[in-house]
């Protein structure tokens, strides 16, 4: 369904999109960001509105792991089109290193 309403309000499209996902450790956070280059949200869409279960229970998970939420969990239009989701999920000190750096 969802792939029909895309080609629809973007007829001009010849491919399916694209899809990036990056991760990095950024100061002592996993940042985690997922971006696409569809059609983007509609103007007045809010997470709290939402009908589907994935987005919304990722976000209460973070919510009651990792209090308080600040800006643990973003989703916004990105400004050539598409959309931005950045997961940013606290790190803890437990005397590993990754990559020669202690974390």
């Amino acid at each position: 369904m969802r792939k029909m309403k895309d080609q629809r309000e973007a007829p001009n499209r010849r491919s399916g999109g694209s899809v990036a996902i990056t991760a990095r450790l950024a100061g002592r956070q996993l940042r985690i960001e997922v971006t696409d280059d569809g059609v983007g949200l509609p103007v007045n869409w809010r997470i709290e509105n939402i009908s589907g279960l994935g987005l919304r229970v990722t976000r209460e998970r973070l919510e009651a792991l990792y209090p308080p939420m600040g800006e643990r969990f973003m989703i916004r239009r990105r400004g050539g089109g598409g959309t931005e989701l950045i997961i940013q999920i606290p790190m803890q000190r437990t005397g590993t290193e990754v990559d020669g750096s202690q974390l």
